[in-house]
């Protein structure tokens, strides 16, 4: 059973999979995609184009996309799947990416949907070493070998895979139903106008968890409305001018963690006080204004972030 780690601890996730006899259809789906990739990857060995090591032959080197549009291994597959968006982008801003380092993002989601489980695919990608035939051969025997692994291991990977999608989907719409909750809060708390304020020193950026007379922060008060309230007190107590860019661990990261939103959106959410009149009040809701729109515009791709990082701390 699938679990998220919240600020009372780790609560298990709704079932809705095994009950709607939604994992079988899971298992159909990433079966067949599995059996897509397999043959793609047959066919992208026999024609033995490959990038390859043009930049430091004789060390070990990952290449996404060569000078020609050689395609690697994993690239091929994304590409033959329809990301042939995903793939430039990637060759544009990191050509060198380790499938191995991805935590989160379309290649991450891309993944998920492929049939094959991440370490099938670090598996796949293969470092260039050299930029002639040898090279070329070496790949090739390493695809085999891939090739034979996958259809050996099939019915195992497709367990975990199956298992890492049905979770993932689990707590998509946990988180998604925690976010819609968060974006409504945001709101109501702009309409109310009751901020902390700066009464410290005003004219200087001060971050305020709780104002002196138990005015809430806009974080503080989404932590507050979601269950927080001994921890948003033991912060006003320990660290009232916390900020949420700085937080790595601890309670608050749970929250977010939980919270449906990223950790860059909630310190977007958390402005630092400038001053304590009716003008600053006027700038912060006008502030939430644009973190509400901020928050629905990118709600599809912030969601998928936050529920890549939820189940990595999970794992």
């Amino acid at each position: 059973m699938a679990s998220l780690l919240v600020l009372g601890g780790w609560i298990s996730l709704p079932q809705t999979a095994e009950a709607s006899g939604e994992r079988d259809e899971a298992y159909r789906s990433l079966s067949t995609q599995r059996k897509h990739q397999i043959e793609r990857l047959k066919e992208y060995r026999e024609k033995g184009i490959f990038p390859l090591n043009h930049e430091e032959p004789d060390k070990p080197v990952y290449v996404f996309v060569g000078p020609d549009g050689e395609l690697c291994a994993v690239a091929n597959l994304i590409i033959q799947s329809g990301g042939q968006e995903l793939v430039q982008r990637i060759a544009k801003e990191n050509n060198h990416l380790r499938i191995a380092d991805v935590t989160e993002g379309p290649v991450f989601d891309w993944i998920l949907r492929s049939g094959l489980t991440k370490e099938e695919c670090v598996l796949i990608q293969e470092p260039y070493i050299g930029d002639d035939d040898s090279e070329r051969r070496r790949i090739q025997r390493h695809l085999s070998q891939v090739e034979e692994t996958l259809l050996e291991k099939t019915e195992e990977s497709l367990q975990v895979a199956v298992d890492r999608f049905l979770t993932t989907e689990e707590l998509y719409r946990t988180l998604s139903a925690q976010r819609k909750l968060q974006i409504e809060r945001v709101r109501e708390y702009r309409e109310r106008g009751v901020f902390p304020l700066n009464h410290e020193n005003p004219g200087e950026p001060v971050f305020v968890f709780m104002g002196p007379d138990g005015e809430l922060c806009a974080v503080a008060n989404l932590v507050f409305e979601s269950g927080g309230q001994e921890l948003v007190r033991r912060i006003a107590r320990e660290n009232n001018h916390l900020r949420i860019s700085d937080v790595t661990d601890g309670p608050v990261l749970q929250w977010i963690l939980s919270s449906g939103l990223t950790k860059e959106e909630c310190a977007f959410i958390q402005k630092p006080y400038i001053g304590d009149d009716d003008d600053e009040v006027r700038r912060i809701q006008s502030h939430l204004i644009e973190v509400e729109e901020k928050l629905i515009d990118e709600g599809e791709t912030s969601l998928r972030i936050a529920v890549a990082r939820a189940l990595a701390i999970q794992s």
